[in-house]
């Protein structure tokens, strides 16, 4: 069901993004955790290669001799290959944020080539399903928004951003909702509940459990849906210039594009989608993407585009 409530007052979010970060270490410094970061990489790799060749010889052997079939001789290669990920997946989590942290201190092009290491890390992890480390990817996230600040023109800053918001919505333990049919398509019941609006209130747009998935940057289609012209109505009768978007249990899709017209964005038990290309988002997108970096994503979460209002 879709509700829209007018609310007294602002929701009294502190929402600070100003996090102090360092961007004047010694180029000395840059340097060494470049090659620390390249060295712990190669270690990796080297280490899965002989693991992972090891792996393959003895599962093909002993499945040939067992006389099995070539399924489960690759169902078992796979299942190895799982178990050796895992082995290795700490040092693989710090390769990662000494990717993150070289990016942080470095020019553009060589933050970018860190940053595409980084990436390549965690598809590793994702392509494996290795089990997540909830407080080593918070700790990612923190270096990552502080990278998305030193490097704001970098499309590969937003893209690693992006793949790092949907890795850590993974391991928030919020489920994933029933249906994957979009918000836009549900229909909504407009209801006020303290009418008039005071001065200085919001209008609150609230999808209550719509178990449904809602494209953010999709403008167009949220103005066009039913929910929305619901909400319209509400409007003209308590006219208020902005208003906020509360979402529960919703799966949240970004691809990098302008975000709906909300001042205010409210995620509660809602799973994160975020296919970002190497592009530069708008304001309000970088706002969204440095705030969820630093979120606990399995906790109320609110995004302020229009800080104080």
């Amino acid at each position: 069901m879709t509700t829209f409530i007018v609310h007294e007052g602002a929701l009294g979010i502190d929402n600070d993004l100003s996090v102090p970060f360092c961007l004047e270490e010694e180029e000395s410094v840059a340097t060494a955790q470049e090659k620390k970061a390249q060295k712990t990489t190669q270690r990796i790799s080297m280490a899965m290669l002989i693991l992972g060749t090891l792996s393959l010889g003895y599962t093909v052997v002993k499945d040939y001799v067992g006389g099995r079939s070539s399924d489960k001789r690759l169902g078992n290669i796979e299942t190895s290959l799982r178990v050796l990920t895992q082995t290795v997946a700490p040092q693989i989590y710090k390769s990662i944020d000494d990717s993150l942290r070289s990016a942080l201190t470095q020019n553009g092009p060589d933050s970018a080539r860190s940053l595409a290491g980084a990436q390549a890390n965690m598809k590793q992890l994702q392509a494996a399903n290795v089990r997540l480390d909830a407080k080593q990817l918070m700790q990612s996230g923190d270096v990552l928004a502080n990278v998305t600040l030193a490097h704001p023109e970098l499309g590969e800053v937003w893209a690693t951003s992006g793949q790092l918001i949907s890795y850590r919505s993974q391991s928030s333990g919020v489920p994933s909702p029933r249906s994957q049919d979009s918000c836009f398509t549900q229909g909504g019941n407009a209801t006020v509940l303290n009418p008039p609006v005071p001065p200085g209130g919001k209008l609150i747009f609230q999808l209550i459990d719509s178990d449904c998935t809602l494209v953010i940057d999709d403008k167009a289609g949220f103005e066009r849906s039913q929910a929305y012209q619901e909400f319209l109505k509400v409007h003209s009768l308590f006219p208020n210039e902005y208003y906020a978007l509360v979402l529960h249990r919703v799966h949240v899709v970004y691809h990098g594009g302008a975000i709906v017209g909300a001042a205010l964005l409210a995620f509660d038990n809602c799973t994160f989608e975020f296919q970002v290309p190497n592009v530069v988002p708008p304001d309000e997108g970088k706002t969204l993407v440095r705030d969820l970096l630093r979120a606990d994503l399995s906790q109320p979460t609110t995004v302020d585009f229009a800080s104080g209002i």
